[in-house]
Formats: C-alpha cells, sequence, structure tokens
C-alpha cells in the first residue's frame, strides 16, 4: 500500500477529475490524436 500511496498520494471526486480532463481537452485539441472510431476498432481488435 505505500508503494501505491507514493504513486498516487491524493485522490479526488470523479466529478472533479472528470471536469479536469475535461477542461485540459478542451485547451488541448490539437494535441489529441482523432481516429475514425469503427476503423480504429477494426484495426486495433480485428487485424483487418
Amino acid at each position: 500500500m505505500k508503494k501505491q500511496n507514493a504513486l498516487l498520494p491524493g485522490t479526488k471526486p470523479l466529478s472533479v477529475g472528470l471536469k479536469e480532463a475535461y477542461e485540459w481537452y478542451e485547451g488541448n485539441k490539437e494535441l489529441v490524436n482523432r481516429r475514425e472510431y469503427m476503423a480504429y476498432i477494426d484495426e486495433e481488435l480485428f487485424g483487418k
């Protein structure tokens, strides 16, 4: 448990984490590598 606490020293409510993630995404959309959803599934899961 000590190693886990060292890696993740604090926790936060899910709603706060989701809000922070959304705000990051809104400010960094150009950094996100968007993929065609169904093509990605076909490639990664089915090797097509």
